[in-house]
């Protein structure tokens, strides 16, 4: 079945297959390399998010159900953060009301447990997150999330301190004490009766928005997190990327700082992160101006009545490029637009100007 996307242009064929199913993987992959296709592979969303940020596909060919991120919640990530790759979903599933059903049969394992062959692919006896944290601390991230008919499920485990594994006859005393996180107002996304049973003793966190203050320090500690996962020498961000950071409202508060860090740190290696290494569409930075701090006038377009359209794209096609030290990719990611389409325009105004040329491309890093 195919997932709606908006659709952006296309580059050079490169197709991402994202599958836990590694037999799956590899027909896939076979059946397009006979096209010539390029492709990468990712055993869930979650690796699929990783990958992307060095491999810039054409095309996602996602699983729907999958470990840690499933195929909905991976293209929901892009499309909140701005990725409008086109997309095609696979799944062996029926119908997509057995399908947002399936995570729910996840979620209650997780939570409770199951019994060998409760569920299809239950293929041994597990024990769930409240057996797993007796006598300890369980955090329920983003309960908001939570599906409406494993609320009152929850709530019976949370007024009893009993657990019933799926599929299971018999009830499990637990003892944990419960934390549960979320983002959204609690109050209109749970029963109420769950809503009032969680929040006996409530700690409100405010956003990042609130406490920019604090971005210096938070950042240091996610890029010394980051150097140790990817081995990179990042040393800080510089002044103007900080300057930026605290204009900026994060609605994703900390883990969209994070997700921000991250690819910039693999884009840049080492030193110091600069604007050049920011996600400039996602991350909405090409909707303001933000200056360079170069001597005179540098770096500027001056604007004045009647200049033509194609001068004026010329000149900001060659400001770009200027910017980024010539990286075409990186150009064509500030610009909103693929390597392929800024090629071709870059070609045409060649082109156009042929007799005198006045666009001079800097060569890519």
């Amino acid at each position: 079945m195919i997932y709606p996307m908006p659709r952006k242009a296309a580059n050079s064929g490169r197709i991402l297959i994202v599958d836990d199913d590694e037999r799956q993987r590899n027909a896939l992959a076979a059946m397009l390399s006979d096209d010539h296709f390029e492709t990468q592979f990712a055993a869930d969303g979650q690796e699929a998010l990783e990958r992307l940020t060095t491999f810039n596909a054409d095309v996602i060919v996602t699983d729907l159900v999958m470990p840690r991120m499933d195929g909905i919640e991976l293209l929901k990530h892009l499309h909140k953060h701005g990725d409008l790759t086109p997309a095609i979903v696979l799944t062996g599933i029926g119908s997509m009301e057995k399908a947002a059903a399936l995570p729910e049969t996840l979620i209650e394992s997780e939570l409770f447990g199951h019994e060998k062959g409760a569920f299809t692919g239950a293929m041994e006896r597990s024990a769930g997150c409240f057996e797993q944290a007796h006598g300890g601390t369980l955090l329920l991230d983003e309960i908001g999330e939570m599906p409406p008919s494993t609320q009152p499920k929850l709530l019976r485990v949370l007024e009893d301190l009993r657990v019933r594994r799926l599929g299971g006859k018999h009830e499990i005393p637990v003892d944990a004490r419960v934390l549960a996180a979320t983002s959204q107002e609690l109050g209109t996304h749970l029963r109420e009766e769950l809503y009032y049973r969680l929040s006996v003793f409530q700690i409100v966190i405010p956003p990042l928005r609130e406490h920019k203050e604090d971005i210096p320090p938070i950042t240091e500690v996610m890029l010394q997190n980051l150097n140790r996962k990817y081995g990179t020498r990042i040393t800080g961000v510089d002044a103007e990327v900080l300057d930026v950071f605290h204009r900026y409202d994060w609605p994703g508060n900390a883990r969209e700082l994070r997700n921000v860090l991250e690819r910039a740190t693999i884009i840049a290696g080492e030193g110091l992160i600069r604007l050049r290494h920011l996600p400039y569409p996602a991350f909405g930075l090409s909707s303001g101006p933000y200056p360079r701090r170069s001597p005179g006038c540098e770096g500027s377009i001056m604007l004045q009545p009647g200049l033509p359209l194609m001068k004026l794209e010329e000149a900001y096609i060659k400001l770009t490029l200027e910017h980024v030290r010539g990286n075409r990719k990186l150009a064509a990611e500030m610009l909103g637009i693929s390597l392929r389409t800024l090629q071709n325009r870059i070609a045409a105004l060649r082109e156009q100007v042929r007799a005198t040329p006045v666009i001079s491309v800097p060569n890519p890093d």
